[in-house]
């Protein structure tokens, strides 16, 4: 059949107005996903928040902060040579699993050059990624733009980030949680006989990137959930299939993992000879999930505070309460709570199974196996006693649950809104007012946690500024740093936070010559030299010592030391050294001879 090309052929209106609609709904949702971003960032406090202004600084973010400083002096992902002196720090006695983000501060340290800027901007990045992964996880399950918008919100809003924000960085910015969630339930409802169709995406690829770069943790949980979704699905359609696709991500992610972690130094770590942190199974026992923290939730309701207080009162006698205030709001959580009823609901309905009831029924199996591995002597505490211990605080799967609840919330909203009718549309008003409340302890979380730890450095950070500024007018460039212990992992003295001794190096100049003695291991030979050195020459000599190492300075801390034990070693340092700084919380010391009787 040939056609005759003098005639003209048109579309037919129905076909018109079709390609109108998908073309006007492609212009939408770039939109609706924007407005939803821009509502989350104000309402973690974003607009609040002057913008590249140190956001932290101290406790557990100072090991962010060392990423970020490192790499803007251009050292790379495993050695610090300004710290650690006469050694060096080698991160490869504690690695870190969190790829994606060291590359990003790594790229931010091209161009900045403050730790904080590049902290602040990590944290409005990630947030913003924490966004867009979960909208894109929530609409890879089939919801509604919209909805996705909504929930991704809610998602991120949460009391999980406003706890952990600020502290725990590269656990507070779960980007990877939603995606490993998401796939863990289209592997568990929508398996399908071509296995690679899930993953080989560029959407599918990009998220098993991701998942395998952002932490230990994630990483873990992710796979855990995969695993169990695919055994699920395997078992109850007869076909091994779902099992090759956990299989497959799993290979795809645990090389990923383990040399992005380790880098160039998987090598001396396989070896043994350089040793990393070990963990404890019994460890789980106290970091596992523990139902009785989600009393905090009760704090802010003036007629149940009761219940938190008796929960807090019993803290003398039960060695697992930790004051996580984690749990996901009052509403995630009873639909956490509620699990067991909502999968026995739906397994014992006779009606149809849609595809959003298999999510819900997904969902709900995915909370109870979480909880039952990872609540204190779970599953989890198995795993790590006959397998590894390294998964210890297993009260970090919460934004796993929470996600997985969302799910279920937002899969009801779907069939509410399909079925339509005032009444439903009373009861998705309610669902969404319920999912705002539970934000609300949330809203502005970064902002208000912001101003109370930076006021709690208020005096800490001008002393820290004036002995960099004494150093540099002193011309010291080796650093002994007391007290002088190890890093990564050492208990407070007194108080006192060991991670601050690395405030000067964070805040010091880009590209200062300094090198400070903190950040060496008890494995390496430059720091069990130098406590030997500090050892032998305690109540003597320690000038002299130090020098022979190759120190021309030293900074004496006080409120790690008894008063007696401080005035002893000062004496000790400024027999044979220059004060040439000092304060109500530290003194320095540099090891040349004073000019005049009144420097000392």
């Amino acid at each position: 059949m040939q056609l005759d090309h003098n005639i003209s052929y048109s579309t037919s209106p129905s076909t018109t107005i079709e390609k109108a609609g998908h073309l006007r709904l492609a212009c939408v949702e770039p939109g609706i996903y924007l407005a939803g971003l821009f509502v989350c960032l104000l309402l973690l406090g974003f607009g609040s928040i002057r913008p590249l202004s140190m956001l932290s600084f101290g406790g557990d973010s100072l090991f962010t902060w060392n990423y970020a400083k490192s790499y803007i002096d251009g050292f790379g992902f495993r050695i610090n040579p300004n710290l650690g002196f006469p050694g060096v720090q080698d991160n490869s006695f504690f690695p870190s699993f969190d790829f994606s983000y060291r590359a990003f501060l790594r790229i931010l340290g091209l161009f900045v050059n403050q730790a904080a800027t590049s902290y602040y901007l990590m944290y409005l990045i990630g947030t913003s990624a924490m966004f867009a992964s979960s909208a894109y996880a929530l609409s890879s399950l089939g919801f509604r733009p919209w909805l996705s918008a909504i929930g991704a919100v809610v998602y991120v809003v949460s009391p999980y980030f406003a706890f952990r924000s600020l502290v725990h960085d590269f656990l507070a910015l779960y980007y990877a949680v939603p995606l490993g969630a998401a796939l863990a339930l289209r592997i568990g409802v929508r398996y399908t006989h071509q296995p690679l169709l899930i993953i080989q995406s560029v959407g599918g690829l990009v998220s098993l990137a991701v998942i395998a770069t952002s932490g230990l943790y994630y990483a873990f949980f992710s796979l855990l959930f995969v695993a169990f979704a695919a055994a699920t699905a395997s078992l109850s359609n007869f076909t091994y299939r779902p099992l090759l696709i956990a299989v497959i991500v799993s290979a795809i992610v645990v090389p990923v993992l383990i040399i992005t972690g380790f880098g160039t130094g998987l090598l001396d770590v396989l070896s043994g000879s350089t040793p990393t942190v070990k963990r404890a199974a019994g460890s789980q026992l106290v970091f596992g999930l523990s139902f009785a923290e989600a009393t905090h939730l009760f704090k802010s309701i003036p007629s149940l505070q009761w219940a938190h207080q008796e929960y807090t009162g019993f803290a003398p006698y039960v060695s697992t309460i930790l004051a996580l205030e984690d749990w996901p709001g009052i509403f995630l959580t009873m639909i956490i709570f509620a699990s067991p009823l909502i999968i026995a609901s739906v397994g014992a309905s006779r009606c149809g199974r849609s595809k959003w009831t298999a999510l819900v029924f997904m969902s709900s199996a995915c909370i109870i196996f979480g909880v039952f591995y990872s609540m204190n002597g779970g599953l989890a505490y198995y795993f790590n006693l006959f397998v590894n211990p390294s998964i210890r605080a297993t009260g970090r799967i919460i934004p796993f649950l929470s996600f997985f609840a969302l799910v279920v919330v937002l899969a009801g909203i779907e069939m509410l809104v399909q079925r339509g009718g005032r009444r439903n549309a009373l009861l998705c008003g309610a669902t969404f007012s319920l999912l705002f409340l539970s934000m609300l302890p949330s809203i502005g979380s970064l902002a208000w946690r912001q101003k109370v730890i930076m006021s709690m450095q208020a005096e800490n950070l001008p002393s820290v500024r004036a002995v960099i500024a004494a150093k540099d007018r002193a011309g010291i460039t080796t650093i002994l740093q007391l007290p002088h212990v190890p890093w990564p992992e050492s208990a407070p003295m007194r108080g006192f936070d060991i991670y601050s001794l690395q405030d000067y190096y964070l805040i010091d100049r880009k590209h200062s010559p300094t090198r400070w003695s903190y950040g060496g291991t008890s494995q390496q030979g430059s720091y069990l030299l130098v406590a030997k050195a500090i050892e032998e020459n305690r109540n003597h000599g320690l000038v002299a010592a130090a020098s022979t190492i190759g120190f021309d300075g030293a900074l004496l801390e006080k409120r790690p030391f008894e008063e007696a034990e401080w005035r002893s070693l000062s004496e000790n340092l400024g027999a044979n050294a220059c004060k040439v700084y000092e304060d109500q919380f530290r003194a320095l010391f540099a090891f040349r001879a004073c000019r005049s009787a009144g420097d000392r």
